[in-house]
């Protein structure tokens, strides 16, 4: 019985993940770097999508502004959160007033992302380790004109 219920569990991660690489904004996937790029917002960078959304028709045009939020890149990535560092809590963690939150409002939730333990999902956790890296290195490269390398260890 537990055989089938991995199976079932390997062949819904596998369906899961075609989809996210189908997506083309999955960091598992070894192509990302063909689907993004970095360009000027203001006075900031930001990764957009390459391919250009479909053109609105001449009722539907929006501002440039809007047009940059409608490409800004979501990525994906399959993690296993991690308890420590876990602070996706109603109240973000928040117990009294600092100088980063000195409301509760002000608080905000986060938590840390770690390799998942087992699954096809554990290769990929590895591999966008180092496409973040290139990613930040594509932002340099954009900023000023070359790259440096940031290394991260697994």
């Amino acid at each position: 019985m537990s055989d089938v219920k991995v199976a079932s569990t390997d062949e819904h991660s596998a369906r899961i993940r075609e989809e996210l690489i189908d997506s083309s904004l999955y960091l598992g996937d070894r192509k990302i770097l063909q689907h993004v790029e970095w360009k000027a917002n203001g006075r900031k960078e930001s990764l957009l999508v390459k391919e250009a959304p479909p053109t609105p028709s001449s009722e539907e045009q929006k501002t440039s502004s809007e047009n940059i939020v409608a490409d800004l890149a979501t990525l994906s990535a399959v993690v296993r959160v991690n308890d420590n560092g876990f602070w996706l809590t109603s109240d973000a963690g928040w117990r009294a007033p600092t100088n980063i939150a000195p409301h509760l409002h002000d608080a905000k939730g986060s938590c840390v992302g770690v390799s998942p333990a087992t699954g096809i999902f554990r290769d990929d956790f590895f591999y966008l380790g180092g496409k973040r890296s290139d990613l930040t290195a594509a932002d340099r490269y954009f900023r000023f004109g070359r790259t440096s390398r940031v290394r991260m260890q697994g």
